[in-house]
């Protein structure tokens, strides 16, 4: 007697915590030509997991604002279900929370909600991890900067200075130079092109 095949169904309703599911149901007519069709959804995702070293727990941040979005690609945290024992926990995917420099993206997500700065934008592929935070970071005006084995960030808002003052009374005789670009060559207009949510999404 030779068993060669074992084949088992298990009938439970599978999870996948984490992760965006899309399911759909068509029927197998030949407009499908064995090719993917091409679908359009709208994905929303309110918060993110940041951890607050000031009053050293975990606190919901906006999912929209640039600053926590560039701090979730870097953490990675989950609220998850353990099924061992039921209870649901933290779960970093990420670097650790102690190599982040939390106060760094408190400046820059404040800084976006002064000027109302925006993240509406999905990532449906795998790329590094510097590729992925470029969209961010141009939207929020900001920089995911390296200090040695932790992680910080800057942003474009205005600050008082900390260095001296460059004039003709303070730089080397003759050194001073200027130019302007010429007329011809300077912008007068700007096209912009988006998807327009009052035109179901499509480009205006």
């Amino acid at each position: 007697l030779y068993w060669t095949q074992l084949t088992g169904v298990i009938p439970d309703d599978f999870t996948r915590p984490g992760k965006v599911l899309l399911a759909i149901k068509a029927l197998a007519t030949g407009q499908l030509s064995g090719g993917i069709p091409t679908i359009s959804c709208i994905v929303e995702r309110n918060i993110i997991w940041a951890w607050n070293p000031n009053t050293v727990a975990y606190e919901q941040k906006p999912a929209n604002n640039p600053a926590w979005v560039a701090y979730d690609l870097i953490h990675r945290c989950k609220y998850l279900k353990d099924i061992r024992d039921g209870l649901y926990k933290y779960t970093v995917f990420g670097a650790p929370a102690d190599r982040i420099i939390y106060q760094d993206f408190e400046d820059w997500a404040t800084f976006c909600e002064e000027y109302d700065l925006q993240f509406d934008g999905i990532f449906d592929k795998t790329v590094e991890l510097r590729t992925a935070l470029k969209d961010p970071e141009n939207c929020g005006r900001g920089k995911v900067l390296t200090f040695g084995t932790k992680f910080g960030a800057i942003c474009d808002k205005p600050v008082d200075y900390v260095r001296s003052v460059y004039n003709m009374g303070n730089i080397k005789k003759g050194s001073f130079r200027l130019d302007y670009l010429d007329i011809t060559e300077r912008a007068n207009a700007i096209n912009v092109s988006y998807n327009d949510i009052n035109l179901n999404y499509g480009q205006n």
